[in-house]
């Protein structure tokens, strides 16, 4: 069988140059396989560095016939989070890391789309959490200004209240996790805000028997129906005490600990 090794004088023709030769020679001995990593315009460190994590002259050409100036490093850790050269070029430009570019797509997020919400200000991974949670750009700029997290944000709106109401609340001295209780109660934040020594239910009870917060708490050792008639019998509240251990605080309905 011949010989088909091209000569050492044969090596430099092809590569220009004798050190160059003797690289190529040294990544290969096969001119096909030199020959299909040579055509991508890359000398043999940069061909090796390809081999080296895995890739066929094929694979490397995808890269970089979408993306000339792509590492063998940016291929690798892009196409690790399941983007293609074409994808990843895309997404590049947004300099942001593959992994934070693959949530956003599981949220949904295009390139595009990503770029109005850094613009506005949000950088890529927060963009992800706030469409996660159900919010486009305008309406997490809403939020975002009351100090709002993601998360928190989207208790209020499944609550049925927007910025507007939320701020309320936040002025009145409330965050989500006390509000939303009065709110479910039906009750509003400046209202809340005087019976806030009281459960929302039992500061209900306590209006609805015609009682103010300062005088619901002078007898609210006692439940407030009871208190109301004690009250219309001309009876002072009783003078006030250590609650015993185990009564109930009429304020909350808890009972104490024994």
């Amino acid at each position: 069988m011949a010989d088909n090794t091209p000569s050492e004088s044969g090596w430099v023709s092809f590569a220009g140059d004798p050190d160059l030769a003797r690289d190529w020679r040294l990544f290969s001995e096969s001119p096909t396989v030199v020959q299909a990593w040579a055509v991508l315009n890359i000398g043999p460190a940069h061909a090796r560095q390809w081999r080296d994590r895995g890739y066929t002259a094929r694979q490397a050409r995808a890269w970089i016939a979408e993306w000339p100036d792509v590492t063998v490093e940016q291929a690798t850790e892009w196409g690790g989070h399941g983007f293609d050269a074409e994808s990843a070029r895309g997404w590049s430009h947004l300099q942001i890391a593959p992994s934070v570019a693959a949530q956003c797509r599981r949220a949904a997020l295009d390139s595009d789309a990503v770029q109005i919400w850094i613009t506005d200000g949000f950088d890529a991974a927060s963009a992800s959490h706030w469409t996660s949670h159900g919010f486009d750009v305008e309406a997490a700029l809403r939020w975002s200004k009351l100090g709002m997290s993601p998360t928190i944000a989207a208790r209020w709106k499944r609550a049925g209240v927007d910025t507007d109401t939320a701020r309320q609340w936040l002025v009145a001295g409330f965050d989500a996790q006390h509000a939303l209780p009065w709110i479910e109660a039906g009750c509003t934040s400046e209202w809340a805000a005087q019976w806030s020594d009281f459960a929302p239910l039992r500061a209900l009870e306590w209006d609805s028997e015609g009682f103010t917060p300062e005088e619901a708490k002078q007898w609210k050792g006692m439940p407030a129906a009871e208190a109301a008639r004690q009250r219309r019998r001309g009876k002072r509240p009783p003078p006030t005490a250590a609650p015993r251990l185990g009564s109930v605080d009429w304020s909350t309905g808890r009972r104490l600990p024994s």
